[in-house]
């Protein structure tokens, strides 16, 4: 009896030793997500697979687990997983890889992991492939020193190098992701952060070595109520409508231009005739969208934003468009009978715009159906597959190089046009061999002119800085210099009363 008693008093002190450890892990989970930064993110569907296109809410937290040799802070570059870059003549460059670079689980970055991370990039990646066009080869030297030999002498190449699009992995989990693409969940980055936890409507990181754990919601509206901004500390997506919760939040206006485009499938029923694609993109008015947008939003007059490179504010890419449009016939009877599908990249359309991109539509389609594009990874593909007419999509850059706008006509697969040229595809890939910045603008100019020629697109309007709302109780140091997609989130820090 005795015996038996003091195991049944075992196993009620295991059970109670098994609640406690649960309660305290809950409790210390609980503590955590109380202490995070939160913030909503302004697509459903991220991504951390560099492979193809990646939204700006997919790089923002990308930022935060991916390191690489070397990171652009918007006009200037900083060393990140490199320790010293060294020019040793024009077209050699040493790299020394820092021994205070680590993986999340605690192994240094290597060579060997710089070397595979760029072999992945180049081949499985279609775009922003111009930094491999100017690479002869990639030798190690030792396990901590990488040599990167060009073809010819490139001044821009660590710009392009410094760009979002190089992060390091390591090589095994690269070797295992090839085979079992959902590890890209939870990728083995070399950042200040690692994925704790990848949700439906939530991201949590935690931090390496300092700074504040990090939940980030999925927001699939792609707005926020601004009675809802109580459950926030850092707010980038749009904010709808008055709260007294605004008060208790600083505003910056960060320079990183968004331009809208619209783009029409070549194959579509409406588009056999080259001059009626003019006409509509001509015919569209856009007078009150740009007031739905409010300051401060412009009407896009170029190809390129302003501050791109290839920008020209003389040149006016809308009238070529215009000028082929009186070539036109009156639209066919299709306006008024056929249904016209209208495509959107979900993270580039906030609700409280779609009715006026409708309306801006429904003057001259007035049967339309809307069908949602969810990720940027293969959106010229899923557009054409989509087999609708017309295409709405936002697009930024990172370093601010109009190449980074031709590139969506640089390759066929991510091509959303239907058409495909390959001499326009040589001479976008070729421009990249221009190191004057004059003569490669003109360049740009030129190529831009060709694309107008064919009106399978039209800039619509654009967003030359970002909103960002800031709780008061935040320290967030250096936030405003850099565009948000580009900032580390381990500088964060949160007063204390």
């Amino acid at each position: 009896m005795n015996f038996n008693w003091n195991i049944r008093l075992g196993r009620i002190s295991i059970t109670f030793g098994i609640l406690i450890f649960l309660f305290a892990t809950l409790s210390a989970q609980a503590d955590q997500d109380r202490d995070a930064i939160r913030i909503p993110l302004q697509a459903a569907n991220i991504f951390f697979d560099p492979s193809g296109v990646q939204d700006t809410q997919s790089l923002l937290v990308s930022r935060q687990i991916n390191c690489q040799l070397v990171r652009n802070q918007g006009y200037f570059s900083e060393l990140e997983a490199a320790e010293s870059i060294k020019y040793t003549s024009p077209k050699e460059i040493v790299f020394k890889i820092s021994s205070k670079a680590k993986f999340h689980d605690g192994s240094q970055v290597t060579a060997n992991d710089v070397l595979a991370s760029f072999n992945y990039i180049r081949k499985s990646r279609h775009v922003f492939q111009n930094l491999f066009s100017w690479v002869d080869k990639i030798k190690i030297y030792n396990d901590k020193t990488i040599i990167l030999c060009l073809k010819k002498e490139s001044p821009q190449f660590l710009k392009v190098l410094s760009s979002t699009n190089f992060p390091i992995f390591k090589k095994e989990f690269l070797e295992r992701a090839e085979k079992n693409p959902a590890l890209w969940k939870m990728p083995l980055g070399c950042g200040g952060y690692k994925v704790s936890e990848f949700t439906d409507n939530s991201i949590k990181l935690q931090p390496i070595n300092q700074g504040l754990p990090i939940i980030f919601d999925l927001n699939k509206t792609n707005q926020l109520n601004a009675s809802d901004m109580k459950n926030y500390d850092i707010v980038s997506i749009n904010v709808i409508g008055n709260s007294k919760e605004l008060n208790n939040f600083n505003i910056l206006n960060i320079y990183d231009p968004m331009q809208y485009y619209l783009a029409l499938n070549s194959k579509s029923k409406f588009w056999k005739n080259k001059y009626e694609r003019c006409k509509f993109l001509h015919d569209i008015d856009i007078k009150k969208l740009l007031v739905s947008y409010g300051e401060p939003a412009i009407e896009a007059i170029d190809f390129f934003p302003k501050g791109t490179l290839g920008y020209s504010s003389k040149g006016d890419f809308n009238s070529v468009i215009s000028a082929l449009s009186k070539k036109s016939k009156n639209y066919t009877e299709l306006t008024q009978k056929e249904t016209f599908c209208f495509a959107y990249l979900s993270m580039s359309m906030q609700e409280k715009y779609k009715i006026e991109y409708i309306n801006s539509l429904k003057k001259i389609y007035p049967n339309i159906v809307m069908y949602p594009i969810k990720s940027t990874k293969n959106f010229g593909k899923d557009f054409i597959d989509s087999k609708c007419d017309a295409f709405l999509f936002g697009w930024k850059a990172s370093y601010y190089d109009g190449y980074e706008y031709l590139t969506m006509f640089e390759d066929k697969k991510i091509n959303f046009s239907g058409m495909y040229y390959k001499s326009l595809s040589e001479k976008i890939t070729q421009s990249q061999n221009i190191t004057n910045l004059n003569k490669r603008s003109l360049a740009y100019q030129t190529i831009v002119n060709e694309i107008g020629s064919s009106c399978v697109i039209r800039p619509l309007i654009t967003v030359p800085v970002k909103k960002v709302y800031i709780r008061k109780k935040i320290i967030a140091t250096g936030i405003g210099l850099v565009p948000t997609h580009l900032y580390y989130f381990g500088n964060v820090t949160r007063q204390r009363l």
